[in-house]
């Protein structure tokens, strides 16, 4: 629900700390990593983690043999949506200051980033024949920084949680009547 925020995230933490940490993919990541060791420090990742809907879908039941005509359905369910942002760094004082800048860049901008994720050009929407769904954030919090230590590298898991609401519509499709039958004879 929330990937192209992240991507908003990652362009302006970039700027935010292009004289912290280099802007490279030797840097930063998406992705959750395995094996810290094997990482240029300091390094930056952010990913997406567990998603929520605040209240399930109920199913709807017909009683009746006969099935009702189909009819527009638009559906709107609070969600919320973990993210990490995971640092590592040389020292501690290297990784204190790394994460209270990443922290304070986000929560300074936090109005910007949420105006630039629901703006229509980088907004999650979808869309098929019949079905369509809009993302729209409200707002992210920072709920803690959990200190990691793995084969002597310093790392630092930032957790956040964005909400927003999820729209969802199927459309009808056009009725399916005949037009017209031709009789084919075979000679």
């Amino acid at each position: 629900m929330i990937y192209h925020l992240l991507q908003v995230i990652t362009d302006n933490l970039q700027l935010d700390l292009k004289n912290e940490i280099p802007n490279d993919d030797d840097h930063w990541g998406l992705i959750p990593i395995i094996d810290p060791t094997k990482i240029t420090l300091p390094h930056l990742i952010l990913y997406p983690n567990k998603l929520q809907v605040n209240h399930p879908l109920q199913q709807l039941s017909h009683s009746s043999t006969q099935p009702d005509p189909p009819a527009p359905l638009t559906i709107t369910q609070e969600f919320q949506q973990d993210f990490v942002i995971e640092l590592y760094d040389k020292t501690p004082s290297d990784l204190e200051k790394r994460a209270s800048l990443v922290i304070g860049g986000l929560l300074t901008n936090h109005d910007s980033l949420i105006k630039r994720y629901n703006t229509t050009d980088i907004q999650a929407n979808y869309q098929t024949n019949q079905i369509s769904t809009r993302h729209h954030l409200r707002q992210f919090q920072f709920h803690a920084g959990i200190p990691t230590y793995a084969s002597n590298v310093l790392g630092l898991q930032l957790n956040f949680t964005a909400l927003g609401h999820l729209s969802m519509s199927r459309s009808v499709p056009d009725s399916q009547n005949i037009i017209q039958t031709i009789n084919i004879s075979t000679k």
